[in-house]
């Protein structure tokens, strides 16, 4: 891997644990699962279910997206520190 993709996955990942450590982008996940949960229990039709599955499903995606980010910037930074090394 090129040291500058190493640089841009390791300042990606230090962006993606930002945000997923913001108190507003939290708030933001908490209350949409919420209403999305409330919606589900009293959705009266398969439709309206499947769809509120799938925007919980999404809500999901980019909450492990953004695991992933972190998870890629970590490896970059052991792999950095060990080419130094």
């Amino acid at each position: 891997m090129k040291m500058q993709n190493i640089e841009q996955s390791i300042a990606r990942g230090h962006d993606a644990q930002r945000l997923k450590n913001d108190e507003l982008l939290a708030d933001c996940f908490t209350l949409l699962e919420q209403k999305y949960v409330s919606e589900w229990m009293i959705a009266n039709n398969v439709d309206d279910r499947e769809y509120i599955h799938a925007l919980m499903t999404a809500l999901t995606d980019v909450r492990n997206h953004l695991d992933q980010i972190i998870q890629s910037g970590v490896l970059a930074e052991e792999q950095l520190r060990i080419s130094r090394s």
